[in-house]
């Protein structure tokens, strides 16, 4: 039984449920259900930004329930969406599937994000004298999102270290909270004007679809040209230029360094990028066995620089590619942007060239290049270097 037969049982079970209420007159628990319902389909669609970790639709859906009944019903409904949701999941594809804790870990999670949420709005909510009033409703409803998000990001930022954003990451959670608000605003109304009842969270989700819609279309395009930089990066590689490996290799060790020195999302996006794409330019030059001379890293930079600026798209790749074989000789934070990330790049690269993808070469390899002159590489990036993949013991080999 595949994943949408699974979800579209347990949403006919919360809609049984929530009809059978209904017509007994308990409205608490129809709306419950039927919330319980839309969380669960809302679990099988996700925001996926580029920077951020996947948000779930259900989270829209969270902040309705904020509003519905006691906080025990609340808690209750979420465990048995995220239960069920849990069931939906096991029928993925990938990792998710395969890995029992990382289901685990993902039915934890999403609960712990949306209880807190659910608990920042009633306490805030206690805290006015008027808790239907205005401010009262937008107060709680902003710091139940700011919570949930909050806690639903966390672990993705103690992984990766790093607590920013890029534009697509915001833009996201911008589309998921704004709906939620106004599916929330909209079902139990704001002061003495009541609300539009059930039909304010069916009404207020047509945005918030066309947003996963679009978010949707977005991932496939990142994908295809993640795809298409992944492949160009094999070029020299399949013509034996280089080692097997090594762009990825490089790719990783850049941005884990880039990421120990602050870096932004989108810089260590552009250095991904950057590191694939370095070597694009050897198979355009002259051969050294036809030439008897050695193949010159400012040429290699030059040509790949160029082939890059053509596209029209990859200008900031470029500037990156062109500076990577420049010595480092000024300090670190007196350099543009493109010239820091390519000194990233550059000890990247002689890392890999010097332990050839064998991590217990590590600790040797940072010591040659500390041994190098002082202005052939930046010493911030070769202590990040040597922080990351011998004081940590980071893997990198391939």
């Amino acid at each position: 039984m595949n994943r949408r037969a699974r979800t579209t049982i347990c949403t006919s079970v919360a809609g049984g449920v929530a009809v059978g209420a209904w017509v007994a007159g308990d409205a608490t628990v129809a709306a419950l259900a039927s919330l319980g319902g839309a969380m669960i389909v809302g679990e099988a669609l996700e925001l996926r930004p580029a920077d951020r970790p996947v948000l779930p639709v259900s989270f829209a859906f969270v902040l309705v329930l904020a509003r519905v009944g006691s906080l025990g019903e609340v808690a209750l409904t979420i465990v048995l969406a995220e239960l069920a949701a849990a069931w939906c999941r096991t029928a993925r594809r990938g990792r998710a599937r395969r890995d029992p804790a990382v289901r685990v870990g993902v039915f934890v999670h999403r609960i712990a994000a949306a209880v807190a949420g659910v608990v920042t709005y009633r306490v805030v909510d206690r805290a006015f004298a008027d808790p239907r009033s205005t401010a009262a409703v937008i107060v709680g409803l902003v710091a139940a999102s700011a919570v949930m998000l909050a806690v639903h990001a966390t672990p993705d930022a103690m992984r990766r270290r790093h607590l920013g954003a890029g534009r697509s990451g915001r833009l996201a959670e911008i589309a998921l909270i704004t709906s939620g608000m106004l599916m929330s605003v909209g079902y139990g109304g704001l002061g003495a004007r009541p609300g539009m009842g059930l039909w304010a969270p069916l009404l207020f989700a047509i945005p918030l679809l066309a947003a996963w819609y679009s978010f949707e279309r977005l991932e496939s395009t990142r994908r295809t040209y993640d795809q298409t930089i992944r492949a160009l990066s094999l070029a020299p590689e399949l013509g034996g230029h280089i080692r097997r490996g090594h762009g990825e290799r490089v790719a990783d060790i850049a941005v884990t360094i880039a990421r120990d020195l602050g870096f932004t999302i989108d810089e260590l996006q552009a250095l991904e990028s950057a590191a694939l794409l370095h070597h694009i330019g050897v198979p355009c030059v002259d051969d050294p066995i036809a030439t008897g001379q050695p193949i010159d890293p400012l040429e290699v930079a030059e040509v790949g620089s160029r082939i890059l600026r053509s596209t029209g798209d990859l200008t900031r790749v470029a500037d990156i590619v062109a500076a990577e074989p420049l010595p480092y000789r000024s300090p670190i934070g007196d350099d543009s942007v493109a010239l820091r990330l390519a000194q990233v790049l550059k000890v990247a690269s002689a890392f890999d060239d010097l332990t050839m993808g064998d991590p217990r070469s590590a600790g040797a390899a940072v010591a040659v290049l500390y041994s190098a002159p002082g202005y052939v590489y930046e010493p911030r990036v070769l202590a990040a270097l040597d922080r990351e993949f011998v004081t940590r013991g980071l893997p990198f080999g391939r």
